[in-house]
């Protein structure tokens, strides 16, 4: 009982970790512009204007 116990801890431990890793890399590859009201723009974005 008890190493099942300790066993469900380590995955929800890991779990948590890996989810707050890959959130990082996800939220770091976008910025906030004040022209688009704080909308989430990806950094290698380009404007493209209709002529």
């Amino acid at each position: 009982m008890k190493k099942r116990i300790s066993g469900t801890l380590t995955i929800a431990s890991l779990s948590i970790i890996s989810g707050a890793i890959i959130y990082y890399f996800i939220s770091s590859s976008y910025t906030t512009t004040e022209d688009l009201y704080e909308f989430p723009v990806p950094r290698n974005a380009e404007l493209v204007q209709n002529k």
